[in-house]
């Protein structure tokens, strides 16, 4: 399951896995960027998460802000391929910043048969 999908409890993951954290003063290393985030920056990461990974190319990078906020995204897919299953999956890139930190993730996520992009594992 993604941090995002943990934070959330959506089991459509379309955003994070493997978080290399920028801490910052008062807030500990371990507490993750996501934990910051807001419904509405959730909201607007997944759409960008999956506008980024039905629509931009390879490199390309989609980007939401959230002016209530001030938080920001970033998502690019960086791999296109069918897996040995047969499903249509990318790996991609995920830049979230919140209050002051920032996050990088590189995760994976594969087309279902209902055509839902689903985090892979």
């Amino acid at each position: 399951m993604t941090a995002l999908a943990r934070h959330t409890g959506w089991s459509t993951p379309p955003v994070i896995a493997v978080a290399a954290l920028i801490g910052c003063a008062g807030v500990p290393a371990s507490r993750p960027v996501h934990a910051d985030l807001t419904d509405s920056d959730v909201t607007l990461a997944v759409a960008t998460m999956e506008a980024a990974l039905e629509h931009a190319s390879q490199g390309e990078s989609r980007t939401w802000r959230n002016p209530e906020t001030g938080h920001t995204g970033a998502v690019m897919p960086r791999h296109t391929y069918v897996s040995g299953a047969g499903a249509y999956c990318r790996d991609y890139q995920e830049t979230l910043s919140a209050n002051g930190r920032s996050a990088t993730y590189q995760n994976t996520a594969c087309r279902d048969a209902d055509g839902m992009w689903r985090w892979v594992d």
